[in-house]
């Protein structure tokens, strides 16, 4: 039996729409709603921390000299570099029986549709079973470096970056699959970060020669695919409506980029 998800498709967003957005999902989603998927992309290249995240690593000058709004998520983890990525979020219900066993069941079950869409690539995921205390003793400030639980990594490279956060009633999971190669901008944003580190540690889709053969498109609808084939879904396509969008721009004050200290 096939169930129906809600499909969110948002492009060119602000940053601190697309946080609020997120978290607005997260807040109004009830018991009884449809699985949310939202998949969109940002208006200008953003860097997005962890919700409790220090700054000190970070050149917000550089940032900022270089129109690159950073952002605060309403989940933890470490930076991200969005607007050269796709990014995906779901929201669902933690007492679906798909989503019911916690925080570390959820990554695992969302991972099966991610690693279900780099196949589809041509590409040999391999799923990355990381504990937390693992996780602690490699900490960096940049989220790729570090695989997460159930992350998925290619040639021994992270390539998809995601964080999670649950309430009682909810659970959110964001997370961004880099399409470009990032490791220029990362030497530059974070401090004392070289390149040779970070070739080691990530990757992208341009890195692994998928462009070649795919376009944005292509890989945004090969997304949406990989989660219909893995959970026997039907997307229904709904954008936000009057109501939520009004909650969402109130709520996008709370996400204003943060700014260097003069």
């Amino acid at each position: 039996m096939f169930e129906n998800w809600r499909l969110i498709e948002d492009r060119n967003q602000y940053g601190s729409i697309n946080m609020a957005a997120d978290y607005i999902a997260l807040k109004q989603f009830h018991p009884g709603d449809f699985p949310v998927l939202r998949l969109y992309t940002w208006d200008r290249l953003t860097l997005s921390i962890g919700k409790n995240q220090k700054l000190n690593q970070i050149n917000l000058k550089w940032c900022q000299d270089h129109d690159i709004p950073v952002v605060r998520r309403v989940t933890g983890g470490q930076a991200v570099l969005h607007g050269n990525d796709i990014t995906y979020s779901l929201v669902g219900d933690v007492h679906n029986q798909l989503f019911s066993g916690g925080i570390l069941h959820t990554y695992q079950t969302i991972s099966k549709a991610l690693f279900q869409f780099f196949q589809k690539l041509g590409l040999s995921p391999v799923l990355q079973p990381h504990s937390r205390h693992q996780r602690q003793k490699q900490a960096s400030d940049v989220c790729f470096e570090v695989p997460s639980a159930y992350e998925i990594l290619v040639d021994g490279r992270k390539i998809i970056g995601s964080a999670q956060r649950q309430t009682s009633l909810a659970f959110l999971q964001h997370g961004t699959i880099p399409v470009d190669d990032q490791v220029p901008l990362l030497t530059h944003i974070f401090k004392n970060m070289s390149a040779e580190k970070l070739y080691s540690k990530i990757t992208s889709l341009e890195t692994l020669g998928v462009l070649r053969n795919h376009s944005l498109e292509d890989l945004w609808q090969l997304l949406i695919n990989s989660f219909q084939e893995v959970f026997h879904i039907y997307f229904q396509k709904q954008g936000w409506s009057s109501e939520e969008m009004a909650a969402i721009e109130k709520e996008a004050i709370d996400f204003q980029p943060i700014l260097q200290a003069s």
